[in-house]
């Protein structure tokens, strides 16, 4: 994520503004306090990064083809919150 800033600053010399549900995201997926369902909950308000998340938790890269995930829940555990934030950035 880093470089991906910092490759944008380089090459625009300004960065995006970030969404408000990202900045939410973040905060959510930092809170020790925040379950699994709240986190969904938020993603659902973005149908592409939703679609996404379940597509790739059903790659290879992931698991696919044991059994596939069909809801974001499942895509969220199976990923990782780490790697669901790191999706999240434009």
């Amino acid at each position: 994520m880093k470089e991906k800033l910092l490759e944008l600053l380089e090459t625009k010399g300004d960065l995006p503004p970030l969404s408000d549900i990202l900045i939410n995201l973040e905060g959510r997926i930092n809170d020790p306090e925040s379950d699994i369902e709240e986190i969904s909950s938020l993603i659902q308000t973005e149908p592409v990064l939703s679609g996404r998340l379940i597509k790739l938790s059903n790659s290879v890269l992931f698991g696919g083809g044991r059994d596939e995930v069909l809801d974001l829940n499942s895509a969220i555990m199976r990923l990782g919150l780490k790697m669901v934030l790191d999706l999240a950035y434009p």
